[in-house]
């Protein structure tokens, strides 16, 4: 029996979305694993030296996504362009990278772990070409399959490591074991001929397109990774790893939401950008328009809840050791869900072209922001670095509206219009959390449990009085 496209591309977004949060499944449970095996000193240390390796690495991936995907035909010749240019320059970096900060920076006992670290970066180049296909093609089956074999690998190598006492090298065993099985796998199963070339023009154009997307993209990685040096360097290891255990908390979820969203509108906007019909603009900006409100409805919720039960939450769940983090929890939650009103700017940027929009202002307020941390730590502690993370987003988030209603035919007003209704349901969804801990306190798993529920049924009901064609509106979202 012939399936129709619409059910295809159903499959296809079932897939994607089974791929990010089954990696969010695991990454949650290797959190909670290691929050309970490693002292903040040892998290701090892991989380720092993978830091350095992600950073570059998500800089590399970015560029390469946002400029590949939409390239109408990609060529042999690309592919070992882009291949060949990916490994060797990432396997400098690395070499580079470690001389410099082992001599520098980190101690002799440090050095070895963080070499391994650094093996990060070339593994994940290996597969870069395999996945940008499979993406293209809609395969993200054979993707989530091989992705999340490979978590799972590394999630009980790390665990393993971590339990027989060996503290930081767990947590540094988990991300190289993982990135090592998933490329062999996509290398072994979705084979590509990848012949040695170097086409200096096709570098040239991937970057004019790619390292603006890339650094726009990198932006919110960057400051994290930023405030993690700043942190160690004027507050110590420990001090990373209870400002990393708040965040990871609440980015992991957001990331795998925001990832799954993108990696899904990217395609979806640039074929939407390259339509020859006379209202493309229009439709365009409409389509923008829903997609933006409906994640808002789908992923605001989540992170209002969390910040009304998160401090609880860890305290019930987590040793003693971690409570210095749980007050970080509130603002880095309600600072996510605010996010979620602009998860399509960088596949509409990438669709028109026009990734340099905002740039400046994106590093300015980075560094800014990093700076912030190194100057008022001592009297903040903690905070600071929550503060640096809230005064990036105030002053991005109007210059970052702006740029969205300049390439599209849409006023300020019509766009905070269609933020109205799933604000004011986030609203009916806080208040009646506030409502409900207010008179019966959370002190137990079962207490969480249950205003979890009330909250959705709460949220889900004022949603459907707010816009009672939602479920239509989404099935007609994701099938296009």
């Amino acid at each position: 029996m012939q399936v129709s496209p619409a059910r295809q591309r159903m499959a296809r977004l079932a897939w994607l979305f089974i791929e990010k949060f089954g990696l969010i499944f695991l990454s949650i449970f290797s959190f909670f694993a290691f929050a309970l095996l490693l002292t903040p000193n040892e998290l701090g240390l892991a989380v720092l030296l993978l830091a350095i390796a992600e950073l570059f690495s998500f800089f590399f991936s970015s560029t390469i996504d946002n400029s590949m995907i939409g390239m109408k035909k990609i060529s042999k010749s690309d592919d070992g362009t882009v291949f060949w240019t990916g490994l060797i320059s990432t396997s400098i970096l690395a070499c580079v990278l470690w001389v410099l900060l082992s001599t520098f920076y980190f101690q002799e006992a440090e050095s070895s772990i963080l070499m391994v670290a650094l093996l990060f970066l070339p593994l994940q180049s290996l597969s870069r070409i395999h996945i940008i296909h499979l993406r293209r093609a809609g395969e993200f089956k054979s993707l989530a399959q091989r992705t999340l074999l490979g978590k799972l690998l590394g999630l009980c190598c790390g665990i393993y490591v971590a339990y027989i006492g060996y503290g930081a090298w767990g947590l540094v065993t988990q991300a190289i074991v993982m990135s090592f099985t998933s490329a062999s796998l996509l290398m072994l199963t979705c084979r590509r001929s990848v012949p040695f070339t170097f086409d200096i023009d096709l570098i040239k154009d991937l970057s004019l397109v790619g390292v603006p997307a890339a650094v726009k993209s990198i932006s919110s990685n960057f400051v994290e990774k930023g405030l993690i040096f700043a942190l160690d360097i004027t507050l110590g290891s420990a001090a990373v790893g209870f400002f990393n255990f708040a965040n990871r908390l609440v980015q992991l979820p957001k990331k795998a939401i925001h990832s799954a969203l993108m990696t899904y509108g990217h395609p979806v906007f640039s074929r939407k950008a390259k339509s020859e019909s006379p209202d493309a603009e229009k439709l365009l900006s409409n389509f923008f328009l829903d997609a933006t409100q409906i994640a808002v409805y789908l992923a605001a919720p989540i992170f209002i809840g969390f910040a009304i039960i998160g401090e609880a939450l860890v305290g019930v769940i987590f040793p003693e050791r971690w409570a210095a983090a749980a007050s970080l929890i509130l603002p880095i939650s309600v600072m996510a869900a605010i996010s979620f009103s602009l998860t399509f700017l960088p596949s509409i940027l990438v669709a028109k072209k026009v990734t340099k929009k905002a740039l400046i202002p994106e590093i300015i307020t980075t560094i800014m922001a990093i700076l912030f941390v190194f100057m008022t730590s001592e009297h903040y502690g903690l905070m600071s670095a929550v503060w640096a993370l809230i005064i990036k987003l105030a002053i991005m988030l109007p210059i970052n509206t702006q740029v969205i209603t300049s390439i599209c035919v849409f006023s300020v007003k019509r766009y905070l219009l269609v933020l109205l209704k799933p604000v004011l349901a986030c609203g009916v969804l806080c208040g009646s959390l506030l409502a409900y801990i207010t008179y019966l306190p959370l002190q137990d798993v079962i207490d969480i449990t249950l205003i979890v529920n009330i909250g959705g049924f709460v949220y889900l009901g004022s949603v459907l009085a707010l816009e009672p064609t939602i479920i239509k509106r989404i099935r007609r979202f994701v099938s296009e």
